[in-house]
Parts: C-alpha cells; sequence; structure tokens
C-alpha cells in the first residue's frame, strides 16, 4: 500500500511539473476534435512533431473536383467527349470512400532521440479503423512469428500480413461502378483466365489466395562462403568474390497449392528429387547447382498443416527455424533495435548491421568492374597490333559506376547499425513506430525502406491498371529475350476498353461495312471517344520505321488516314459472340499457321492478341492455342477463331514489298 501510495503521489508530481511547463493549447472551442486521437500515440517533445486534421477534407475536394468538371463544356473536348463525360459523371465522393480515404480523420508524427537511435512513429487515425487499400496490410495484429523462429544471428527478418484479395474486390465494384455489369465481366473474364497458357491454374486461384502473410529469415552462414565470379572481358584477371552463404527461409501462406502444381510437372523430368514426409511436400530442383552456388540445397515445399509455400537455402537452416528456439530474441543488436516497439502487430522487419556491410562490399566490387578500363591490344601473329578479344559485356543493369556506388553507400550509410519497425492496425487507424538511426526530418523515405507494407506498396506502385484490372508488369523490367514488348499490351488493353464502350454506345458491335483499320479507328474515337492515334502503331513495326509521312498524333487528324497501322482487326461479329476466346485485334502478320511473319512489328519471334472480354495475351506463336469458333476444338488459324461472316480487316503492306536485289560482280 505504501509503494503504491508513492507511486501515485510521484505520478502527481510529475503531471504537475509537466502542466506547468506544458505548451499552451487553444481555447476548447477552436481545438482539432482528433488532436489527443493522434497525440496520444505520438510523443511531444522531440525533434520532430507534426499534426493534420484533414476531418472532411477528401470530401469537399471530390465535391469541388466533381463541380469545376460540371462547368467545363463537353464540346471543348471534341473527339474525346464521350470519355470526358463518363469522367464527369463519376461519383468521386463515392470512389474515395471505397478506396478507404473518406474516414481518414488525421495524420501525426513525431521523432525523438533514443539512446543511438530515433524512435520515429507515424499514425493515421481513421474513423471505424482501416479501410479500402487500408486494410492491405491486415486488421487484426498479432504477436510476430519471427521474433520465435529467427535462430541466433539472424540478419534480415520480415513479416508483413497483405489482404491484396481485398483490393481485387474493391476494384471489382469500382470497375462495375464506372461501366455497369460489362466492366465487372471484364475483370472475371481476366482473372478466370490462366497466368500463361497452359498452366492448370486461374488468376482468380491466385487472387483468392492473396489473403495472406509473407515472411523471411536470412543469416550469412558463418561455415560456408560463395565464390562469385568477378571475371569480365574488361577485367580478365579479377577472380572471385567471396561472400557468406546467404540462408534464408520465405514463406506465403495460402500458396501450398501452388507447389502441389510445380510438383506434378517437376515429377515429369529425370533426376527430381520429390520429398513427401512428416507433412511436408516438395522438391529440391533437378540438376546440379551452377559452380558459384555450390553449398546450397534450396528446396520448394508445401507445408500441408497449414498450406503454406516454404523455399528455404538448405534443410540445415530450415530446421533451425523450425526448431523455434527464439534465438534471435538472445542477440545484442535485436534486443537493441526492437526496445521499446510493440511486440505485435501486422508487418515487422529487423536488418542486422552485417545486411549493410555485405551490401557496401557488393556495391565496391560491381563498380569497380563497371569502371576497369578494356583490356589493352594485343599483338596479332603478324606482329599488328588488334583490339582485345571480344566477348559479352556486364549486363547493363549490373553495370555502376564508382561515384554513382559511392553515392549509394553514402545514402544507406545510416543502416550501418541495426534498425527495425512495426506497423500496427489499430481500432482508431494504423501505426508506424520504428527505431532508426535518423529521425523523420532526416530522411523520411529512407526510414520507410525496412517497412515492408512500404516495400510491398513501391512494387504495387509500378502495377498497371487498366478498366480496373490490376496486372504485374515485372516482366517489362527483366524481359531480356526478344519478342512482344509487354508496353505494347497496354496499347491492345485501351482499345479493347474503347471498343466496349463503343458497344455500349451503339448497342451492338461495330459493323462489317466498316472501312478498313483505318475506319475501325474512326468509329471508336467518334462513338467511344478514343482519339489516340498512337494505339495503333508499334515502334518496332517496319511500317512506321519506313514510313516516309507525317504520324498522325490523334485519329482526327488529316495524316491519320495514310498513318501506318500495327493491327488486324474484327468487325461484324455477332451479338452473342463468345468474349473470352473470340480475337478481335492483334499484332499484324499473324498467318494461317499460327506464326508470324519475318516483317512482323516483332519479326517472327511473337505478338499479342486482344480477345472480346478485354483481356490480351502475349505469344510466341500460337499453333493450336486458340479456339475454333464453330467446334471449341484448338486451332492455330486466326480466322476460325472468328465468327463466320465476320470480316477481318488487314493493314496495308504493300509499302513493304522489295524490289530486286542487284547482284554485285566479285571484286
Amino acid at each position: 500500500m505504501k509503494k503504491r501510495l508513492l507511486s501515485l503521489t510521484g505520478t502527481l508530481l510529475i503531471c504537475t511539473s509537466l502542466g506547468a511547463q506544458s505548451p499552451g493549447f487553444v481555447p476548447p472551442a477552436q481545438q482539432s476534435p482528433n488532436f489527443m486521437k493522434v497525440a496520444q500515440y505520438l510523443d511531444l517533445g522531440g525533434t520532430v512533431y507534426g499534426y493534420m486534421d484533414v476531418d472532411g477534407d477528401i470530401s469537399r475536394i471530390a465535391a469541388q473536383v466533381k463541380e469545376l468538371l460540371q462547368l467545363v463544356p463537353e464540346t471543348e473536348h471534341k473527339g474525346d467527349a464521350a470519355k470526358f463525360a463518363m469522367v464527369k459523371n463519376l461519383n468521386f465522393e463515392a470512389y474515395l470512400s471505397a478506396l478507404g480515404f473518406s474516414n481518414v480523420k488525421a495524420l501525426g508524427a513525431s521523432s525523438y532521440k533514443a539512446s543511438d537511435s530515433f524512435r520515429n512513429k507515424a499514425f493515421i487515425l481513421m474513423d471505424g479503423g482501416p479501410q479500402g487499400l487500408f486494410k492491405v496490410g491486415g486488421v487484426a495484429p498479432h504477436k510476430f512469428e519471427t521474433w520465435t523462429m529467427a535462430p541466433a544471428g539472424t540478419d534480415f527478418a520480415f513479416e508483413q500480413d497483405m489482404d491484396i484479395h481485398s483490393v481485387y474486390l474493391l476494384i471489382s465494384q469500382m470497375a462495375q461502378g464506372m461501366m455497369g455489369d460489362m466492366g465487372k465481366a471484364m475483370i472475371e473474364g481476366a482473372l478466370n483466365k490462366p497466368p500463361k497458357p497452359g498452366m492448370p491454374f486461374t488468376l482468380k486461384q491466385v487472387v483468392e489466395s492473396l489473403d495472406t502473410r509473407a515472411l523471411g529469415i536470412v543469416r550469412f552462414a558463418t561455415d560456408k562462403t560463395l565464390q562469385i565470379p568477378l571475371t569480365t572481358p574488361r577485367n580478365p584477371t579479377a577472380g572471385n568474390m567471396e561472400i557468406p552463404l546467404i540462408d534464408f527461409y520465405f514463406s506465403l501462406d495460402n500458396f501450398g497449392w501452388f507447389v502441389d502444381h510445380a510438383i506434378s510437372e517437376v515429377e515429369k523430368r529425370q533426376g527430381a528429387q520429390i520429398l513427401r514426409v512428416d507433412g511436408w511436400r516438395g522438391f529440391l530442383p533437378p540438376g546440379p547447382m551452377p559452380p558459384f552456388l555450390q553449398g546450397y540445397q534450396p528446396y520448394l515445399l508445401h507445408e500441408t498443416a497449414t498450406g503454406r509455400m516454404v523455399v528455404v537455402s538448405r534443410p540445415e537452416f530450415m530446421n533451425e527455424c523450425l526448431a523455434r528456439g527464439r534465438g534471435i530474441q538472445t542477440d545484442p543488436e535485436f534486443h537493441a533495435a526492437t526496445q521499446g516497439l510493440p511486440k505485435t502487430g501486422n508487418g515487422f522487419s529487423y536488418m542486422s548491421s552485417d545486411a549493410f556491410k555485405l551490401l557496401t562490399t557488393i556495391l565496391r566490387a560491381v563498380a569497380s568492374q563497371s569502371s576497369t578500363p578494356p583490356p589493352p591490344p594485343q599483338a596479332a601473329p603478324g606482329g599488328a597490333l588488334v583490339p582485345g578479344e571480344p566477348a559479352p559485356e556486364m549486363p547493363a543493369a549490373a553495370k555502376m559506376p564508382p561515384e554513382v556506388a559511392e553515392w549509394v553507400i553514402k545514402t544507406l550509410a545510416p543502416f550501418n547499425r541495426p534498425v527495425a519497425s512495426v506497423y500496427r492496425t489499430q481500432e482508431d487507424g494504423a501505426l508506424f513506430v520504428a527505431n532508426q538511426p535518423f529521425s523523420h526530418k532526416g530522411n523520411l523515405v529512407m526510414g520507410l525502406v525496412p517497412n515492408p507494407l512500404f516495400m510491398a506498396g513501391m512494387f504495387m506502385a509500378k502495377t498497371k491498371r487498366s478498366s480496373g484490372q490490376p496486372e504485374v508488369v515485372a516482366e517489362e523490367y527483366f524481359n531480356l529475350e526478344p519478342g512482344p514488348n509487354p508496353q505494347d499490351m497496354n496499347k491492345l488493353r485501351q482499345i479493347g476498353i474503347a471498343y466496349q464502350q463503343y458497344m455500349q454506345a451503339t448497342g451492338g458491335h461495330m459493323p462489317a461495312t466498316t472501312a478498313g483499320v483505318h475506319g475501325f479507328a474512326v468509329e471508336l474515337a467518334l462513338k467511344a471517344g478514343s482519339n489516340d492515334a498512337s494505339l495503333y502503331r508499334i515502334t518496332s513495326d517496319p511500317l512506321v520505321v519506313e514510313h516516309l509521312g507525317d504520324i498522325a498524333a490523334h485519329v482526327s487528324d488529316k495524316a491519320f488516314p495514310g498513318m501506318p497501322f500495327s493491327y488486324a482487326l474484327v468487325v461484324g461479329l455477332p451479338s452473342n459472340a463468345q468474349a473470352s476466346t473470340t480475337p478481335i485485334a492483334w499484332t499484324r502478320g499473324l498467318g494461317t499457321n499460327g506464326k508470324w511473319a519475318d516483317d512482323a512489328p516483332y519479326g517472327d519471334t511473337g505478338g499479342h492478341i486482344l480477345f472480346l472480354d478485354g483481356h490480351v495475351e502475349k505469344f510466341g506463336d500460337v499453333v493450336g492455342k486458340l479456339k475454333d469458333y464453330e467446334t471449341g476444338q484448338p486451332t492455330s488459324d486466326i480466322r476460325k477463331a472468328v465468327a463466320p461472316g465476320a470480316t477481318i480487316l488487314e493493314p496495308d503492306t504493300s509499302s513493304l514489298e522489295l524490289e530486286p536485289l542487284e547482284v554485285l560482280p566479285q571484286q
């Protein structure tokens, strides 16, 4: 009792002392009603303190935008009138509410110095808790699994709840609001297709599994090293860079079914090593590991008890993680990085100081190879000097000038000490708390980098959206093989959207009497507002490259009728045409044998096909991958996939006719 009394007395004295020195508040009638709700999560008096009340601002902005749009006459937009009219009629406030922005009441952030790090906090106050896009990071906080799984010496650990499935539902809802049942049908039609032809599962199955949790644990091994070859034509004597073998354990909830599909394919290969034991199914990739990856024994596994998909570097490391020995909690760096952070949440990340050191080593090694001059000329047998032996260059993505590498290292220098962050949903909002070597003032962006939710957001920001349908376009960043440019797929998608709008405006398909490919585009411009002429040409198309006349920017331009056209189109379809299997546009040059001609926009390496439901597929060839419109059987003939009576409009390729080559006499 005496101790409680002393404690209470001390608390009163502290509060009195703080009250005497506390900053003055505005009169109660002028105070923001949300200030204290945000302040309870922040730290007042440190290096940074910020607060902003945004209650009602989103609705007011939406109303003002809609009011402003009503003042602009549609006649000012000519060919885009139909599209502009649709924008004017959108219920902006309803969409912002669905996205979860309308219930955001206030924002706040704070930083203060705690030992060698800053305690950084940010809070978003939301009426009724996270809604819409804010639910992507999960809803119910939980204990962090990495805190029990990660073994001692772990250098990087993260886990993040991800409800991407809710985003799909949200996009479907918005597409229906914008385009009616057709919009929703386009989403469903695309998702009911496999990611690539022949795959035994659909995109919808993937999306429905994305109410998930991603977890990763990485540790630099002390018993094994990797010898990364640095020898290049520019530096033939560079030898190898020695780094620790990087052990890893990654898991993704609800994706075990994917491993089962993979097993069924791997079993067909000679030498496949399939694992089925003690509630685990999986396999070791067939074939030997590359020399510089010796030491790895990676498995792709399905943990049947949890439904997780698991990828591991070596069984020994997986066993350490599954032992749940709480070893990471004995590490001084982990203890320092997590001091004072919430022990429950929806996202967590931790990075040791050794992770920064290894990154620095790799950056400098790559930079040294990029800056090394080419080898000197060598003496030919006759004594003349010839250039050094040609050989493949280092990939452009791996090149980095030394000054750039040093700048990156300097920028990342604060991470030469352990850092940790937590993302946590609350009943009244979302909280971000981190121990980092800089305050919000010093580097707000870098303060978010270790947070897995922010990293996921950056990845999602590189997602293209058309008709409300998300499509991850990582292929655009790793498309190293020759063939159709994935960026051109979006042009066909926009043509598909315009065609759907044309059908809504006219009540049917484009008639068979349409005057050629240019007439098709004019119809979409007049009745669907699609006036962008660049949608109909591909940069690599020989027709475009060799065209000597003007290139039209708009379908309404005088130069458009003479502009080269890169797509074949279909008109005169019956009203009941099968949407998911009927092609309506494709990269020109596709023959009846299912292959593209040498003079097609991408040569004979492939092309794209737009189907009536709005989805676009990329093909190297289409042999047996289309469906005969009448029989439903596989076909390679694009003409048989189109309804009888429909008309295929082909671009004029007469300008590609070659003159006979003149044979030069031998010297």
